[in-house]
């Protein structure tokens, strides 16, 4: 597979360009999911991980402390 991006994954529209899905992981109770950027950037426009994070709430506990990361699996396409 042939990715188009170079360089370092640091926020949602460098992981939609590199075809990656990302990590969250709530620091509050330990949930992790992993999560279509392309879905995050349609809704809340393109940030940084490290806004992300202070941004998106956990599902399970309600902390909004998490550690969002690129992942290396590709994004499934259709």
């Amino acid at each position: 597979m042939v990715r188009e991006h170079y360089g370092p994954v640091e926020s949602l529209w460098a992981a939609c360009r590199a075809y990656r899905l990302i990590w969250v992981f709530c620091r509050g109770c330990g949930r992790a999911a992993k999560k279509d950027p392309r879905r995050i950037v349609y809704q809340i426009g393109d940030q940084t991980f490290e806004e992300l994070g202070k941004r998106m709430r956990c599902d399970a506990c309600g902390a909004r402390k998490a550690l969002v990361m690129p992942s290396e699996d590709p994004i499934p396409r259709r």
